[in-house]
């Protein structure tokens, strides 16, 4: 593989491009994604935001939802050579289909529920997903409480900072109207994690894939 240094982001990008074999018509920038219009078809290039190893660790995860025909991803187009992603000075850039916002998909009937279903899919085929042994994709029980006490903690400053303002918008005023509620519920979840810890031996937990940032949209992406 070809070293590279100290190259621009435009430079990084045509050369992206050219391992795709893409001859652009038109590039758009939009926030951090360019939409790149081609003999192809519509595309986005974008960056990935995690490490260069993490990013190795998604792209097989993807392949192995995508093996069992999982519907509900954004599928990563290869490259010319066969690849997901193209490394450049540790960051990994990558290529999806184009796809515009609908806004009016999440009024579909149950989309709520079609939601918790894909979900509860996308655990149950990732179901013993291997980290190998890299403690940046594992979320152990101690991790876990930590965060989320955390939290909770979080939740009341922003309680607090609602409070002590003169006027409150009206989502400040439904967040601390329902803020005693919405504390029981992160009380509990601990509360059960902390029983969870304590009763399932290390060696009988199960590991799966947990999407940090589920939105109705992917369920519309086949």
């Amino acid at each position: 593989m070809k070293v590279l240094h100290m190259l621009s982001t435009k430079q990084k990008e045509e050369w992206v491009l050219n391992e795709y074999d893409f001859y652009p018509e038109k590039i758009e920038t939009l926030g951090s994604v360019k939409k790149v219009t081609c003999n192809q078809g519509i595309f986005a290039l974008k960056k990935a935001k995690v490490s260069l190893g993490h990013f190795s660790f998604i792209v097989q995860c993807l392949h192995r939802l995508t093996e069992q025909h999982y519907p509900y991803i954004l599928p990563l187009c290869r490259n010319k050579y066969g690849d997901y992603f193209v490394p450049i000075e540790g960051d990994a850039y990558y290529v999806t289909p184009w796809m515009e916002d609908k806004v009016e998909e999440k009024y579909l009937p149950q989309w709520e529920k079609i939601l918790i279903e894909a979900m509860g899919q996308l655990h149950k085929k990732s179901l013993g997903v291997e980290t190998n042994g890299n403690s940046a994709f594992s979320l152990t029980p101690p991790l876990l409480l930590r965060r989320w006490k955390q939290r909770v903690d979080d939740m009341e400053d922003l309680r607090n900072f609602a409070k002590s303002r003169d006027i409150m918008s009206p989502l400040e005023m439904t967040y601390v109207k329902h803020f005693e509620w919405l504390k029981e519920m992160a009380t509990r979840a601990i509360r059960f994690l902390e029983e969870w810890d304590e009763k399932v031996p290390e060696g009988e937990r199960r590991t799966v894939l947990c999407h940090g940032a589920f939105t109705e949209r992917i369920l519309f992406i086949q």
